[in-house]
């Protein structure tokens, strides 16, 4: 039984996550051999840093716009707001 269930392992540990998934981090510790020793604090920092880093991307791609595009977007908002007043029905009694 002790063989099938590392063979398992084997098969599991073997098969391609996708890319999104897989950091240069991960990688490095998936790739990390049997008797190498791993400093889990410095891989935490790591993954830590890589982490701060995708926040930074994601908040320069959602707050780093000018202020045309600030604007257009609140003209944008402004208009569809206004186009589904208009199309509201009455706030008459149903009575």
């Amino acid at each position: 039984m002790g063989i099938l269930n590392d063979h398992r392992v084997c098969l599991r540990a073997a098969r391609l996550l996708p890319p999104a998934t897989v950091t240069p981090s991960s990688r490095w510790m998936m790739e990390a051999g049997m008797g190498e020793i791993v400093n889990l604090k410095r891989f935490k920092k790591r993954n830590e840093r890589e982490q701060s880093a995708k926040q930074a991307d994601a908040n320069r791609a959602r707050f780093g716009r000018t202020k045309s595009e600030r604007a257009f977007d609140e003209q944008a908002k402004d208009r569809a707001s206004h186009l589904l007043e208009q199309h509201k029905l009455d706030d008459g009694d149903a009575s």
